[in-house]
């Protein structure tokens, strides 16, 4: 809120429009930090399922007649 101080000594409205602006860009970068914090939440849960997946499968043994 700084700006708003530095603003304030042109023109108070000014000041204010500033600090508007400031709270509306935090609330909107908090939802995309928030946004991409659940994407890799599940993309790490996805990989970790795959892997998890592949590490128990069992492998069935290929027995070849001796014909």
């Amino acid at each position: 809120f700084a700006l708003i101080f530095i603003f304030g000594e042109i023109n108070a409205g000014l000041g204010w429009g500033v600090s508007v602006f400031t709270l509306v860009f935090t609330v909107f970068m908090s939802m995309l930090e928030l946004l991409v914090a659940f994407i890799q939440a599940f993309v790490f849960t996805f990989l970790s399922a795959m892997y998890f997946g592949a590490a128990v499968e069992e492998h069935h043994e290929h027995k070849e007649s001796l014909v």
